[in-house]
C-alpha cells in the first residue's frame, strides 16, 4: 500500500519579492547600512545583498538632500548588485526619504511599503513609486501566498540580522 502525497516543495514557485532595509548606524549616524533580501513565496532566502554609505561631512556636502542622495546612492549599489530579479520590492516607508522612489530612482517593479510592522496588525501598504500589480497577475499571486501564510513581514527581520551580520556590528 502506498501513501499518496502533494510534494509541494516541488511546485513551481509564483515569484520573488525583495525587501528593503535601510538602517541608520546607532555608533555612526553619519552611516547607512542597507540590505535587500530577495526571497520565494515561502519567505526562503534566495539572496541577500549589503551595502553601506556614508553621509558626507557638512564641508564636502552634495548639492541638494544629503539624505536622499546618499540612500539613492545606497540603494542604486543593492539593486545594481542582486542578480535575482524580484515581482515586487517590500520596504518600511520610515526608513525612506519622503517621495525617494518617486525623486532620484525610477523602478519599474511595484514597491509597496509598510510602516509600523511592529504591531503585528495586517497594515495597507503605500504604491511607493505609483506601480500597482493587477489581481491575477505574478505580483498578486505571490503577495496573496505570502499573506495567507502569514510571512509578509517576517522576511523584514530577516534583511535586518542580515545587514547586522554584514556590518559585522550591531546596527
Amino acid at each position: 500500500m502506498t501513501i499518496n502525497f502533494i510534494d509541494n516543495i516541488d511546485k513551481e514557485e509564483p515569484g520573488s519579492v525583495g525587501y528593503l532595509r535601510l538602517v541608520r548606524d546607532r555608533q555612526n549616524p553619519k552611516l547607512i547600512n542597507g540590505g535587500l533580501l530577495i526571497v520565494n513565496s515561502r519567505a526562503e532566502p534566495l539572496e541577500f545583498v549589503f551595502g553601506q554609505v556614508r553621509r558626507p561631512n557638512t564641508n564636502l556636502r552634495i548639492f541638494g538632500d544629503d539624505e536622499v542622495k546618499a540612500q539613492a546612492l545606497l540603494v542604486r549599489g543593492l539593486f545594481a548588485s542582486t542578480k535575482e530579479t524580484p515581482l515586487i520590492i517590500y520596504a518600511l516607508s520610515e526608513e525612506l526619504a519622503d517621495g525617494f522612489f518617486k525623486g532620484l530612482l525610477t523602478i519599474e517593479i511595484p514597491i509597496l511599503s509598510f510602516s509600523n510592522i511592529s504591531t503585528g496588525q495586517m497594515i495597507t501598504g503605500t504604491w511607493s513609486n505609483g506601480i500597482h500589480f493587477q489581481d491575477g497577475s505574478p505580483q498578486a499571486v505571490v503577495h496573496d501566498v505570502l499573506i495567507k501564510n502569514g510571512l509578509i513581514y517576517e522576511p523584514f527581520d530577516k534583511t535586518l540580522d542580515g545587514i547586522i551580520e554584514a556590518s559585522s556590528k550591531p546596527v
